[in-house]
């Protein structure tokens, strides 16, 4: 899917602005975006799956009940 590199171009950004003017401002960002970005998101999703009945998801496909 084409929205997946694009998660990691705010934490690469951060790292290379870490690396060229450290700032603890820049960390607090960068632990908060993948705190949401790749731990409570999917968290939240999860329970949100549990009963969904969508065929095409592409996070959890399912099969077509005939």
């Amino acid at each position: 899917m084409v929205l997946y590199p694009g998660w990691f171009l705010p934490p690469l950004v951060a790292l290379y602005l870490l690396v060229t003017a450290f700032s603890w401002w820049t960390v607090a960002l960068l632990v908060v975006f993948c705190v949401v970005a790749f731990w409570l998101l999917s968290e939240i999703s999860k329970k949100h799956c549990e009963n969904c009945e969508t065929v095409d998801c592409p996070r959890y496909p399912k099969t077509r009940k005939k």
